[in-house]
């Protein structure tokens, strides 16, 4: 197992007891994880593994603001973490921060067949996704082999490429919309569900494979497929070589 190390050290706070009092205190006892939080500090594979003093577990947009805005400022660090499958330590804590968990953010909003919209919380796995959409004839662009455990919050913020990937494109091109929530807690909100806006700066896409950097991604407005374009997807190949 590998520790992760900080490139560039920085001074910050330490959490103290009244930092779990007030995060508590926006989130729910239940919110917030100070005991056994191993599985929130090491990746998926078990390679990479840090220090972390909480894991605190907003349940709305509003939640994650406020946790955002205290945070910054009383300079406490934080990891955001959707489904923690990813193999390379990106959503693994380096020692001191505190873990953002989207995992109760698993509502779907909102689902319309005809134009091929589905809005979702971040924390909303992409299987739980994907079976869904088969009830409206519609299928998720994106398929990984971590699609029962990864979140639509993850995927995005790591623009996940997945086996369809040649097929239907990136993320770049599937994600209609978002809600963002800055490090100073502001929501930004920048849900759209038409295909095409010229209206202005594109800025949803510099959020997408941010991996947490520049915001914590809480709401993904997505443009699905019909599920007979996944069916048929070998019609269209060239006949095999003998």
């Amino acid at each position: 197992m590998r520790r992760i190390q900080r490139c560039v050290r920085w001074v910050h706070k330490k959490v103290t007891e009244e930092d779990i009092t007030a995060f508590r205190n926006i989130v729910g006892e239940k919110g917030v994880i100070v005991d056994d939080v191993t599985k929130y500090s090491m990746d998926w594979l078990g390679k990479y593994s840090g220090e972390c003093p909480a894991v605190v577990r907003p349940a709305t947009v509003e939640e994650v603001s406020e946790v955002m805005k205290y945070c910054n400022e009383q300079e406490i660090p934080v990891v955001p973490q959707a489904g923690n499958t990813g193999l390379v330590g990106g959503s693994v804590p380096t020692g001191g921060e505190i873990v953002l968990s989207v995992e109760r953010m698993t509502n779907i909003i909102s689902t319309d067949p005809l134009s091929r919209v589905v809005e979702v919380e971040a924390g909303v796995i992409l299987q739980s996704l994907e079976d869904h959409l088969l009830d409206h004839n519609l299928t998720v662009p994106l398929d990984l082999a971590a699609k029962g455990s990864c979140c639509i919050g993850g995927n995005v913020a790591t623009n996940a490429g997945g086996i369809r990937f040649l097929r239907y494109g990136s993320l770049h091109q599937s994600v209609l919309g978002m809600r963002v929530v800055m490090p100073n807690g502001d929501i930004v909100d920048m849900r759209n569900k038409l295909p095409k806006d010229n209206t202005g700066y594109d800025m949803k896409q510099l959020f997408i494979g941010s991996e947490g950097t520049l915001g914590v991604i809480t709401d993904v407005v997505l443009q699905v497929l019909y599920y007979e374009e996944k069916k048929n997807q070998n019609h269209n190949r060239s006949p095999p070589l003998h």
